[in-house]
């Protein structure tokens, strides 16, 4: 969230996270479905946290990342 705008984004826990078994999945997997996409995407997050753009610097972005289920100790990891 920025002064100019929001960018909202969901990644599903299966499969980026874990499996279909509840199983975590590797950092690879995470890697390339979700943060690279993120990341990488001409129209992703990377694309509008560049200068002029929404989240750009000068527009004082903030991140807030919301999860499930999560205790104390999983926020420290």
């Amino acid at each position: 969230i920025s002064r100019n705008g929001v960018f909202l984004s969901h990644i599903w826990e299966v499969p980026n996270f874990a499996d279909q078994e509840g199983d975590d999945q590797s950092s690879n997997i995470f890697l390339d479905n979700a943060y690279n996409i993120l990341r990488e995407d001409e129209d992703g997050l990377n694309a509008l946290t560049q200068p002029e753009e929404i989240l750009g610097p000068e527009n004082g972005p903030e991140a807030f990342i919301i999860t499930p289920n999560a205790n104390e100790r999983d926020r420290m990891r």
